[in-house]
């Protein structure tokens, strides 16, 4: 991995951290991200830390709350809070996750990190 995809990759890291759980991550937390998302790709590494230990006291609006603000790195505007809050109450955590990645917003993310989902 070149130089400035690894850095683009580390500030994306500390955003989700940042965003998500207000801190950055601790060394073994962006060497794991950083291994993980070599080994499994970028899309399973992001749900498996949405569905860890960190997430497990969020409510749902927290929840959907932390995915826009990590995620997409914005906060969600009503119409689409509602749509998701909606979609939480039929599909399971994983299945909200991915919801996002089929996003025109996350493909926009992935292109400008220079990784495939």
């Amino acid at each position: 991995m070149a130089k400035a995809e690894t850095n683009k990759l580390e500030k994306f890291i500390n955003r989700l951290y940042k965003k998500t759980i207000n801190r950055y991550p601790r060394n073994e937390e962006e060497e794991w991200f950083r291994d993980s998302m070599t080994k499994k790709g970028v899309e399973d590494t992001i749900i498996e830390f949405y569905l860890s230990d960190l997430f497990e006291t969020y409510s749902d609006k927290d929840f959907v709350t932390a995915l826009f603000k990590g995620i997409m790195d914005t906060d969600p505007d009503e119409e689409r809070f509602n749509f998701w809050m909606g979609k939480m109450a039929i599909r399971s955590k994983t299945g909200v996750i991915k919801g996002f990645f089929l996003s025109d917003e996350w493909a926009t993310i992935c292109k400008n990190l220079g990784t495939d989902t």
